[in-house]
């Protein structure tokens, strides 16, 4: 029973994580024109957004991260994402989220005009310590969960194993989607050449991890894939935007 359980994991490793993929291509096509629409225009509605999806997205690699791993005869060499390096691309994720919040929100720009000389110390403190702290410390919260080491919650062969696989690549992916828009709208008035560097290598940075944490769950080449193909579509659509 439990070696059938196996092959059907296998299949569906294959299987599920590309169908994922595939559909976040399609959302991310059909929603792109009003997405960025929206985020062109700097406000707090749309640091809201990027919020209430940055909880998901936590959720979604928690839910990864409690998959019970396969066991195939041979590895992807992975061995590179040690807790330490972990807890590293999570901070910088923190520190890309704060900074996301902080451009929406119009603190970039009003920082450049407020004058600490008038405010007095407590609106300093607030607008100059404790606001860009408290993004930045809510963001850290994701190197709290993509560093966690407790064993796996969902064993192979459950009902709920696959459920949850699918829930959080598609978590992951909507937040990668809702993320590319907001580096989109930050290279607005880049350069084109400049403005592809930033958007593929911080993509990558912040978003690579996830996926390969899933690889490490199950060893799928496919699943690498069509993450692969749903990066390079996203670039696509912003270049596009953005040329």
């Amino acid at each position: 029973m439990l070696k059938e359980a196996r092959a059907i994991s296998v299949q569906k490793a294959t299987a599920v994580p590309v169908v994922i993929d595939l559909i976040s291509i399609a959302i991310a096509i059909a929603i792109w024109p009003n997405l960025m629409n929206q985020f062109h225009v700097n406000s707090g509605v749309n640091a809201a957004v990027i919020g209430i999806f940055f909880i998901i997205f936590c959720i979604a690699v928690y839910s990864i991260k409690k998959l019970e791993p396969e066991q195939p005869t041979e590895r992807l060499p992975l061995e590179w994402l040690s807790e330490n390096k972990l807890r590293a691309l999570g901070s910088l994720f923190g520190i890309g989220l704060a900074a996301g919040l902080a451009h929406q929100l119009g603190y970039f720009d009003l920082i450049l005009e407020v004058d600490d000389r008038v405010l007095g110390a407590g609106e300093s403190s607030a607008f100059f310590v404790y606001a860009p702290g408290a993004w930045i410390g809510a963001g850290l919260i994701y190197t709290l969960v993509i560093s966690s080491t407790s064993g796996p919650r969902y064993r192979i062969g459950q009902s709920e194993y696959w459920s949850r696989t699918g829930l959080g690549i598609m978590g992951v992916n909507l937040m990668l989607i809702i993320g590319t828009a907001e580096l989109t709208a930050v290279c607005q008035n880049t350069p084109l050449f400049w403005a592809t560097i930033i958007v593929t290598t911080l993509l990558l940075i912040l978003f690579l991890p996830p996926r390969l944490i899933y690889l490490m769950k199950q060893n799928s080449i496919m699943s690498l894939a069509s993450f692969t193909l749903f990066i390079l579509v996203l670039i696509n659509l912003s270049l596009r935007y953005l040329n």
